[in-house]
């Protein structure tokens, strides 16, 4: 069957940010432009031309201000795409580097060929993981590497899924992919014992744990509706009876993030805004009160974590051209001030 416009322009996304094959990505924007009708979509199309030339160096600089200049010319209706592209107009006439990061600020440090599934302990003393080629839950110490198992029933096709530890760092919640076909929630003191269930998916709801509230009573996660048709929620589970309260109903895609402020009385996620595919980060209260957006930018911004004092958000984005960190401050759930970088060119990362 013939593709759509946005389905091409995934595709598009994925030869350029997962592949790094900039010159296919080019094309197949190119072809989006020519066969969609929808005119946003076209000027996101339009714009990831001119993100893509601007990595491909100095040399296609002149390229990069033609695809940017081509917004202003054919889309002027698309007020926040053009905001964006005379910001890079403006940056190319100008070529200066990003501001460099505060030193020692921010810093990476490589602890393992580990999956993204898990969650570090908050003191920082150990990661929960998934045990492959069977797919246990495990715990590593990332001081001695000492690798230790929690379950020993996974089969690789019964397996764990996410994981995150409990504030006190005493117990881990986890999904358990089961007989079933169906990702159910899990709780386990972190030497192993007390293994019970909290919650079991109904149907094609699978759930997947993202965060602990501060106070250790409930699991932040995301309940998603894979067939038939693709839904999504923002769900807090009781960690005593495993009963469920939904906070936030969202469609299509499910956050690569959620996490409660370190004071508990906001959330935070990053999901698509309208019919762009880039993400934005946005903050709610932690009752489930109205979402808005923090972090609203064509480029695709994704969700880190709150600093620990709660007055920042570390977040992902490709605004100068290549993936950095950048953080921004915030107050009462909203942003105060201008994101500004920490840490350049990170590459692929996930939070």
């Amino acid at each position: 069957a013939p593709q759509n416009g946005h389905d091409q322009f995934q595709k598009a996304l994925a030869k350029e940010r997962g592949e790094g094959n900039l010159e296919e990505a080019i094309a197949l924007y190119q072809k989006v432009i020519a066969e969609t009708k929808d005119e946003t979509l076209a000027a996101q199309a339009q714009f990831r031309i001119g993100i893509c030339y601007e990595k491909l160096g100095r040399e296609k600089a002149k390229l990069a201000q033609e695809a940017f200049q081509k917004i202003l010319d054919t889309y002027p209706n698309q007020i926040e795409i053009v905001k964006a592209a005379r910001e890079k107009l403006t940056v190319l006439a100008n070529p200066t580097a990003p501001p460099p990061p505060d030193k020692g600020e921010l810093t990476v440090r490589k602890i393992g060929p580990f999956d993204s599934t898990g969650r570090p302990s908050p003191d920082g003393s150990f990661l929960s993981i998934a045990q492959w080629p069977k797919g246990n839950l495990a715990v590593q110490d990332l001081a001695s590497g000492e690798v230790r198992l929690l379950t020993k029933n996974a089969t690789g096709d019964i397996f764990v899924g996410h994981s995150v530890v409990s504030p006190d760092g005493r117990k881990i919640a986890y999904s358990w992919y089961d007989e079933e076909q169906n990702f159910a929630l899990w709780l386990i003191n972190a030497d192993g014992s007390g293994n019970r269930r909290l919650y079991q998916g109904q149907g094609d709801w699978h759930i997947e744990p993202s965060d602990w509230s501060p106070d250790g009573s409930r699991i932040l996660a995301v309940h998603t509706l894979s067939y038939p048709s693709q839904a999504c929620q923002v769900v807090l589970v009781d960690a005593s009876d495993g009963s469920m309260k939904v906070l936030k109903e969202l469609e299509r895609k499910a956050p690569t993030k959620v996490c409660f402020s370190p004071d508990g009385r906001f959330i935070a996620y990053d999901y698509p805004s309208g019919q762009s595919m880039a993400y934005d980060v946005f903050v709610m209260t932690a009752n489930g009160g109205e979402a808005v957006a923090l972090i609203e930018n064509p480029a695709d911004d994704r969700l880190y974590g709150w600093t620990p004092d709660g007055r920042q958000l570390l977040f992902s984005s490709d605004r100068a051209g290549s993936v950095g960190a950048w953080l921004v401050p915030v107050q009462d759930g909203r942003a105060q001030g201008a994101p500004r970088l920490v840490k350049n060119d990170l590459g692929s990362i996930e939070p």
